[in-house]
């Protein structure tokens, strides 16, 4: 009788609960292709992104790259007397880049963002008929600079969205959490550089 009950509810999760699968896009921002990492000193920049995913995903950059490029990586702490300017966002202008080329000697730049869009789709939720869709989207950027000549070798943004469906009856849905979201953006467009790059 037990293990019926078991089987039984298993069943009843199982029939009324829905996965909802996140979908990824990839958008070229700059020139095609990758870099050539088998040269120079590359500086990465702070990254920017929520304040909740920030440790997670500054871990995995941060080994991502360093095994990239091992004792030619730097990060602000480690590449000494590096100044960079305070409008060095992800799309550094030209005056921008030249006032990076004086403050550093560096060869390479490297610039990671993360941004939520929405947040309306949570890990787990209850759907009580639902009859508007909800949606949950984020975007990661990479951008690769090359300081000398001051310009851009490298920029994709990874856009990262999962959405509910309508539904004529209750059940409960199940969805990438919006770090997880985040996390899986990154690591589409970080693979888009590695694939397309001389290593």
């Amino acid at each position: 009788m037990t293990i019926f009950r078991v089987f039984f509810s298993l069943s009843v999760i199982f029939l009324f609960n829905s996965c909802n699968f996140p979908h990824f896009s990839l958008t070229n921002n700059g020139p095609a292709g990758g870099v050539n990492f088998r040269t120079g000193n590359w500086l990465i920049n702070e990254i920017e992104c929520p304040s909740k995913i920030y440790g997670q995903l500054n871990a995995e950059i941060q080994e991502n790259f360093k095994d990239l490029l091992k004792d030619r990586y730097f990060t602000l702490l480690t590449a000494k007397g590096s100044i960079i300017p305070k409008k060095a966002g992800i799309s550094m202008s030209k005056e921008t880049l030249h006032q990076l080329a004086l403050g550093t000697t560096m060869d390479y730049f490297i610039q990671v963002k993360a941004v939520i869009i929405t947040n309306e789709v949570g890990a787990i939720s209850y759907n009580s008929k639902r009859t508007n869709p909800q949606n949950s989207s984020v975007q990661v950027t990479i951008a690769c600079y090359d300081i000398k000549k001051e310009i851009l070798l490298y920029s994709k943004t990874s856009t990262g969205s999962v959405s509910t469906s309508p539904s004529t009856r209750d059940q409960i849905e199940f969805s990438p959490a919006i770090n997880n979201l985040i996390l899986s953006s990154y690591r589409k467009v970080f693979r888009d550089l590695f694939e397309h790059s001389v290593k």
